[in-house]
Protein backbone atom coordinates (compact mmCIF):
# COMPACT_ATOMS: atom_id res chain seq x y z
CA UNK A 1 0.00 0.00 0.00
CA UNK A 2 1.10 3.03 -1.09
CA UNK A 3 2.07 5.27 2.23
CA UNK A 4 0.41 8.68 0.75
CA UNK A 5 -2.72 7.07 -0.42
CA UNK A 6 -6.42 7.72 0.80
CA UNK A 7 -6.51 4.15 1.68
CA UNK A 8 -2.99 4.70 3.99
CA UNK A 9 -4.67 7.92 5.42
CA UNK A 10 -7.75 6.51 6.55
CA UNK A 11 -5.73 3.91 8.35
CA UNK A 12 -4.29 6.92 10.50
CA UNK A 13 -7.50 9.04 10.83
CA UNK A 14 -10.02 6.17 11.45
CA UNK A 15 -8.34 5.32 14.70
CA UNK A 16 -7.35 8.86 15.76
CA UNK A 17 -11.56 10.02 15.91
CA UNK A 18 -11.76 6.74 18.07
CA UNK A 19 -8.76 7.65 19.91
CA UNK A 20 -10.04 11.09 20.57
CA UNK A 21 -13.36 10.06 21.82
CA UNK A 22 -11.76 7.60 24.49
CA UNK A 23 -9.42 10.34 25.36
CA UNK A 24 -12.30 12.64 26.21
CA UNK A 25 -13.71 10.00 28.27
CA UNK A 26 -10.91 9.43 29.84
CA UNK A 27 -10.56 12.98 30.54
CA UNK A 28 -14.14 13.43 32.18
CA UNK A 29 -13.51 10.00 34.38
CA UNK A 30 -10.22 11.61 35.39
CA UNK A 31 -11.87 15.31 36.27
CA UNK A 32 -14.71 13.05 38.12
CA UNK A 33 -11.78 10.46 40.33
CA UNK A 34 -8.94 12.96 40.77
CA UNK A 35 -10.02 16.50 40.05
CA UNK A 36 -7.53 18.94 37.90
CA UNK A 37 -4.44 16.49 37.81
CA UNK A 38 -6.71 14.24 36.36
CA UNK A 39 -7.78 16.25 33.50
CA UNK A 40 -4.14 17.33 33.08
CA UNK A 41 -3.48 13.14 33.01
CA UNK A 42 -5.93 12.31 30.48
CA UNK A 43 -5.09 15.15 28.07
CA UNK A 44 -1.19 14.36 28.27
CA UNK A 45 -2.64 10.37 27.59
CA UNK A 46 -4.98 11.05 24.28
CA UNK A 47 -1.82 13.35 23.22
CA UNK A 48 0.73 10.75 23.80
CA UNK A 49 -1.24 8.26 22.05
CA UNK A 50 -2.52 10.40 19.61
CA UNK A 51 1.20 10.95 18.33
CA UNK A 52 2.93 7.90 19.30
CA UNK A 53 1.21 5.62 17.94
CA UNK A 54 0.22 7.63 14.48
CA UNK A 55 3.50 7.79 14.17
CA UNK A 56 4.50 4.10 14.63
CA UNK A 57 1.41 3.23 11.97
CA UNK A 58 3.07 5.71 9.49
CA UNK A 59 6.67 3.84 9.91
CA UNK A 60 5.11 0.38 9.46
CA UNK A 61 3.33 1.91 6.56
CA UNK A 62 6.40 3.09 4.99
CA UNK A 63 8.52 -0.16 5.75
CA UNK A 64 5.32 -2.92 4.17
CA UNK A 65 5.04 -0.15 0.79
CA UNK A 66 8.86 -0.96 0.69
CA UNK A 67 9.36 -4.43 2.00
CA UNK A 68 6.32 -6.01 2.55
CA UNK A 69 8.27 -9.32 3.70
CA UNK A 70 9.62 -7.22 6.92
CA UNK A 71 6.27 -5.82 7.38
CA UNK A 72 5.80 -7.86 10.77
CA UNK A 73 9.28 -7.81 12.24
CA UNK A 74 8.99 -3.53 11.85
CA UNK A 75 5.31 -3.66 13.33
CA UNK A 76 6.36 -6.16 16.65
CA UNK A 77 9.69 -3.75 16.82
CA UNK A 78 7.58 -0.87 16.94
CA UNK A 79 5.26 -2.09 19.33
CA UNK A 80 7.79 -3.24 21.84
CA UNK A 81 9.86 -0.01 21.36
CA UNK A 82 6.93 1.94 21.99
CA UNK A 83 5.62 0.01 25.38
CA UNK A 84 9.08 -0.28 26.47
CA UNK A 85 8.91 3.96 26.07
CA UNK A 86 5.27 4.04 27.73
CA UNK A 87 6.80 2.38 30.61
CA UNK A 88 9.40 4.60 31.11
CA UNK A 89 7.36 7.44 30.59
CA UNK A 90 5.10 6.28 33.78
CA UNK A 91 8.37 5.20 36.10
CA UNK A 92 9.74 8.90 35.19
CA UNK A 93 6.37 10.39 35.78
CA UNK A 94 5.19 8.50 38.61
CA UNK A 95 5.64 11.21 41.49
CA UNK A 96 4.74 13.85 39.34
CA UNK A 97 2.25 16.09 41.23
CA UNK A 98 0.47 18.00 38.90
CA UNK A 99 -1.17 15.11 37.03
CA UNK A 100 -2.72 11.98 38.56
CA UNK A 101 -0.20 8.97 37.31
CA UNK A 102 -3.40 6.03 37.57
CA UNK A 103 -5.35 8.27 35.05
CA UNK A 104 -2.40 9.13 32.58
CA UNK A 105 -1.92 5.09 32.67
CA UNK A 106 -6.18 4.26 32.22
CA UNK A 107 -6.59 6.68 29.54
CA UNK A 108 -3.37 5.31 27.24
CA UNK A 109 -5.09 1.65 28.25
CA UNK A 110 -8.62 3.21 26.34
Amino acid sequence: MNPDSPVAARTIVRPAIGTVVAGLIGTVWGGIVAGSAGVAAGIMATVVVLLFFGLGQLAVQRVIANNPAMGLNVALGVYLGQILVLFILLLALRDATFFDPKVFAGTIVA
